[in-house]
């Protein structure tokens, strides 16, 4: 015969070979600013509790807290927005994802895991509803190797470089680590005053000094405007790249002309999509 037994509030059969599910301790998240306890395990909002302010979840110290799996916040009463946002912050001395920075959290039903790691550092991952990638709520840059980080170079007028004709030249670089990137680009032709010119070109290339072909994402060529003319602007890309390894991308100008002189500058952007 199977005996029931019942204790601390759980009722489990004997003998009967049947595992019943447990659940995780969960900690009510208020509408207010909260301190993450080393006895946390998963904080939660309650249905239609929406903040009436930002608030803050801080962390304890990742080499003190007791916990033997992550600290989890489920946002179950979509209390998160885009003004009413969460701030999760670390201690003083501990970091998130190898950063001092807090990470702020901007849309409503997010679910974040924290898993405490030797040392002083939180290894945070967010889970997103599908189609709902949140984005930076102030002006600051994406850091190096996630989604969104930029990277430039710049020629100006100042140090423009001066081209041979029926030639081409690099006028700047950008390295770019491995990933998926967008690149985009301005090329300009400085002619001097007698200088009769037939083509312009630029590209966004892989290979230093060297037109692409043209027709490509990251070449184009156009007649000059006139003689002794400047801003002659060649548009470049979006240029996708995508690297296996540590690779870098010229912006390479050149030009067919008679006469005199011609110089050319410009600036290329490429950014990490993913």
């Amino acid at each position: 015969m199977k005996k029931l037994l019942l204790i601390c509030g759980f009722a489990a059969f004997v003998g009967s070979g049947i595992a019943l599910a447990t659940t995780s301790p969960q900690t009510p998240m208020p509408n207010a600013n909260y301190q993450v306890l080393n006895s946390d395990q998963r904080i939660v909002t309650s249905s239609g509790a929406t903040f009436t302010a930002p608030r803050t979840l801080t962390l304890p110290y990742a080499a003190g807290t007791n916990t033997t799996t992550a600290v989890i916040f489920y946002d179950v009463g979509n209390a998160v927005s885009s003004t009413n946002t969460l701030t999760i912050t670390p201690q003083s001395g501990d970091t998130i994802n190898g950063s001092s920075s807090s990470v702020v959290i901007n849309y409503a039903g997010a679910q974040v895991t924290m898993y405490p790691m030797s040392g002083t550092n939180w290894f945070l991952k967010s889970e997103v509803t599908s189609g709902q990638v949140p984005g930076t709520t102030t002006n600051d840059n994406a850091a190096t190797g996630n989604i969104g980080e930029v990277q430039t170079t710049n020629v100006t007028l100042a140090n423009a470089k001066q081209i041979t004709t029926n030639s081409s030249i690099t006028l700047g670089s950008v390295p770019l680590t491995a990933g998926d990137w967008d690149c985009r680009a301005t090329a300009v032709q400085q002619l001097s005053n007698t200088t009769t010119a037939t083509k312009f070109s630029a590209s966004l290339v892989t290979t230093d000094g060297v037109l692409g072909t043209e027709g490509t994402d990251g070449t184009t060529s156009v007649v000059p405007v006139s003689a002794g003319s400047g801003g002659n602007d060649l548009k470049l890309g979006p240029a996708r790249f995508s690297l296996a390894s540590l690779t870098t991308i010229f912006l390479v100008d050149g030009a067919t002309f008679a006469t005199s002189q011609l110089w050319a500058y410009g600036s290329a952007t490429c950014r990490r999509v993913r």
